[in-house]
């Protein structure tokens, strides 16, 4: 009885928008069980008192004051990322360093030592290193960019 719930809570009442893989012994099990049948009949009343609610949206205005009264008040919409000065623009710094920082990192590691140029990229040892350092490169920025996210 408790997979029936779970699985009318889930998807509602309407057998078509149950998992195919189940919807045969859903309807054979609320065929069959009262119980099982009484709950099916409120997650159809819940399903109808939900499917009579009319969408309401707020209105621009009202979204506007909101976001204007919020504590530290960001600006959003078309031009939510035009304004990199104030308080913020420390977060774009600290993700410029961190490549500028993984690129000379990387570069140094893979030029020979006692040499001045660039590394030898003929070599395919070379490349994996790069391929690895690239890798290591793209999980940091993509740890510093949802730590970003969860802090702004």
């Amino acid at each position: 009885m408790s997979r029936f719930k779970h699985i009318a809570d889930a998807y509602g009442a309407d057998p078509s928008r149950w998992p195919e893989a189940v919807r045969g012994d859903m309807l054979a099990f609320a065929g069959s069980n009262a119980e099982a049948a009484a709950y099916l009949a409120d997650v159809q009343e819940l399903d109808r008192m939900l499917s009579n609610e009319a969408d309401v949206l707020p209105s621009d205005a009202l979204l506007d004051r909101v976001m204007a009264s919020a504590p530290g008040a960001k600006p959003h919409g078309a031009f939510a990322g035009a304004n990199m000065g104030g308080r913020n623009s420390w977060r774009a710094t600290a993700v410029a360093a961190t490549l500028v920082l993984s690129v000379l990192t990387a570069w140094a590691v893979l030029r020979p030592e006692g040499t001045v140029g660039a590394p030898d990229l003929s070599d395919s040892a070379a490349w994996e290193t790069i391929g690895e350092d690239l890798e290591a490169i793209a999980r940091d920025v993509r740890s510093i960019t949802a730590n970003l996210t969860n802090v702004i």
